[in-house]
């Protein structure tokens, strides 16, 4: 500054800009510091202080400007070498969740992909023996409640006769052929666990189609929660 009057009016417009920010009057305070900008010919706490007002504004990338010029001109002025520091992160990071944010837009408006699985070898396996369509399609808990059930029904059958006897009936019905085989001879419990096996069966084969056609979505839609914000 050439003049004493030039110097006392920088400080009066830098108290005036501190005052106007105190107050939030952003746009007095953001005119008094450029007039000071002005006056003190790029003077470093002018420049701060400007940098402080647009950052209060909202206008990071000006006030960035403002604080790198405060900082480039006065090298010691570590607060404004601080302040800029800040807003470099904060942009950093706000691009940052911007592109995480977008790709998983991108990623939700994918269309769903099938699963890869042969729906007819799913069936038939389960058709062979319940459970197996379900290991197939990769559902292993279920694969093993299924053919484990089945299994432990079928080994009761066997141990107590009944499962040739049921097959008998099942399949030569109550002909003379049959005779020798009469219903009464097939209790109850028998009949019950028949009929729970036949249901699981059933189960097994359609689940093992259905399933086999569903459709998963991309990992990066399924596993995503919310922006870190």
């Amino acid at each position: 500054m050439r003049d004493e009057p030039a110097a006392e009016e920088f400080q009066k417009l830098l108290r005036s800009a501190v005052v106007f920010l105190r107050r939030g009057d952003l746009e007095s305070a953001e005119h008094a510091s450029r007039q000071a900008i002005e006056i003190g010919g790029e003077a470093p706490e002018a420049l701060e202080l400007l940098g402080d007002v647009l950052a209060e504004r909202g206008q990071r990338e000006a006030a960035m400007d403002a604080y790198r010029r405060a900082f480039t001109s006065n090298p010691s002025l570590a607060s404004a070498e601080t302040k800029y520091a800040k807003l470099v992160l904060a942009a950093t990071e706000a691009a940052r969740q911007a592109e995480e944010l977008q790709t998983v837009l991108a990623s939700a408006g994918e269309a769903p992909r099938p699963l890869g699985r042969s729906a007819a070898v799913a069936c038939l396996a389960s058709a062979a023996w319940p459970g197996l369509g379900q290991w197939y399609n990769g559902e292993i808990a279920k694969a093993a409640i299924l053919a484990g059930a089945f299994g432990l029904v079928m080994v009761v059958l066997l141990l107590t006769g009944d499962f040739f006897r049921i097959l008998t009936l099942l399949t030569l019905g109550f002909s003379p052929v049959a005779g020798r085989v009469a219903p009464e001879r097939v209790s109850l419990i028998s009949w019950l666990l028949w009929g729970g096996a036949g249901c699981a069966w059933l189960y097994a084969v359609i689940d093992a189609w259905v399933r086999a056609h569903r459709t998963v979505r991309s990992p990066a839609a399924s596993h995503y929660t919310e922006p870190d914000f």
